[in-house]
């Protein structure tokens, strides 16, 4: 007996057997010129039941090479699930200690079993020394040993995207770099030196101590694209604090001038969008300086005298020596000496004129003061006088019955305090008559 079946035999191409998933770098973008960078390729198992060995062979593009021996081919295994796991948290930072790993294993590889719906792996330590941005391809081949012991190649592309990066984004402070007063003015410039935009770029601008002397406004600063090679300049105020002090190696020192040092912290994305973040530092020099304020200036006229005060506050750096206070009404003036202040003292003042004539609407004040040189500086300023109606004479007040009473009190106490003197009186001229008897006596 003959039966007779039909038996379907499926030949499948190698050329969909695996395939291409991704091409990236880790860590960062690269850019021309970048040593050190790691490519990772992904690809997928489609239909073969096997595969173990499974080493990938690149001719790398012209400008490419490999990190591990300088050549332009490269020779790599796939990358063990240890690997795998050390590029899923690699950063620029410890790129070099990956592609450490990827040496090692490349002279002892572990024997990796792929089948069906696999993902293969391959991570690739390169040199870019290309000259400009853009794509570039590698062929090359993957061998495999397949169930059957057969040895077996599979020709591939990869594309090589190079989109450039940014290496550093320099901060400058222009302007005039010295503090001479409560408020300063500057500009800060980033600029990006790199071949690719940095994208969601943070700066903030903190100080090094803990009670900062400087005060940066605004603090934090947001650009949403800083192109390759561009500047870009941000207008910055500088507030003195007369509270604030340095520590000098360790110990706290209240220093109101000399250098001062300000932390920039700065993170942004590449164009691969990784995040970048550095922190570098600028100095500021604070000169010392006097800015002494009036607050709560007011100036009272009436009956021909006028009184002026207020409160003197020092927000400057330095100590101003001998300050006196001078007001100008008419054909008046007078002064008020207030003495040294601080840097952050405070101190109130009052002057009264008397005898004024053709009092006008407006008294001038004069603050002066000495520096530590012994300089003389003054600022004026203007308040206008608020002129009060004039003191009407005080009725006499009627007596009333508490008065009365109160008069009657008094007698009455005075009357008992004669009283109780004759009596202490009497007591001693009796007690001293005894005296003297006894004494006759004896």
């Amino acid at each position: 007996r003959v039966e007779q079946h039909k038996v379907e035999i499926t030949v499948v191409n190698d050329s969909n057997a695996i395939e291409l998933i991704s091409v990236n770098w880790l860590g960062s973008a690269v850019e021309p010129g970048t040593y050190g960078v790691i490519l990772r390729v992904d690809m997928r198992d489609n239909y073969i039941d096997s595969m173990s060995g499974v080493i990938l062979e690149l001719d790398l593009p012209q400008g490419f090479l490999s990190a591990l021996d300088n050549t332009s081919r490269v020779k790599v295994a796939s990358a063990s699930p240890e690997l795998i796991q050390a590029a899923q948290q690699v950063t620029p930072q410890n790129i070099p200690a990956l592609i450490s790993m990827i040496r090692s294993m490349a002279t002892s590889p572990s024997p990796q079993q792929y089948s069906r719906g696999d993902t293969i792996t391959f991570l690739l330590p390169l040199n870019v020394l290309v000259n400009s941005t853009g794509t570039y391809w590698a062929s090359g081949k993957i061998s495999y040993i397949d169930s059957w012991g057969c040895r077996r190649e599979y020709s591939i592309e990869l594309p090589m995207i190079v989109l450039g990066s940014t290496r550093y984004i320099d901060v400058e402070l222009t302007g005039s770099l010295s503090v001479k007063s409560r408020y300063t003015n500057m500009t800060l410039t980033l600029r990006n030196i790199g071949s690719s935009p940095a994208y969601n770029v943070y700066l903030t601008i903190r100080p090094s101590q803990n009670a900062p002397i400087l005060i940066a406004t605004p603090s934090t600063i947001y650009i949403d694209k800083l192109d390759a090679g561009s500047k870009t300049s941000i207008p910055v105020t500088f507030a003195f604090n007369p509270m604030g002090y340095q520590s000098v190696m360790g110990a706290t020192t209240v220093i109101n001038y000399g250098v001062v040092p300000l932390t920039i912290s700065i993170s942004y994305k590449d164009a691969n969008g990784y995040s970048h973040s550095y922190d570098t530092s600028i100095t500021v020099a604070l000169e010392p300086f006097i800015d002494i304020v009036v607050r709560d200036l007011k100036a009272e006229a009436s009956d021909g005298s006028v009184e002026i005060s207020g409160t003197l506050i020092n927000y400057g750096s330095a100590t101003a020596y001998r300050v006196e206070v001078k007001a100008y009404v008419g054909n008046a003036s007078s002064s008020s000496f207030v003495g040294d202040m601080d840097p952050g003292a405070q101190t109130a003042f009052r002057i009264d004129l008397e005898g004024v004539s053709g009092i006008g609407d407006i008294a001038k004040i004069s603050v002066g003061y000495y520096n530590i040189f012994n300089e003389y500086d003054h600022r004026e300023l203007n308040v206008s006088i608020v002129k009060l109606p004039p003191k009407t004479e005080e009725e006499v007040t009627q007596e009333t019955p508490a008065s009365h009473y109160g008069l009657v009190i008094v007698i009455v106490v005075v009357v008992f305090l004669i009283l109780v003197g004759l009596l202490v009186y009497r007591l001693y001229k009796s007690h001293m008559r005894k005296l003297r008897s006894e004494a006759a006596v004896q």
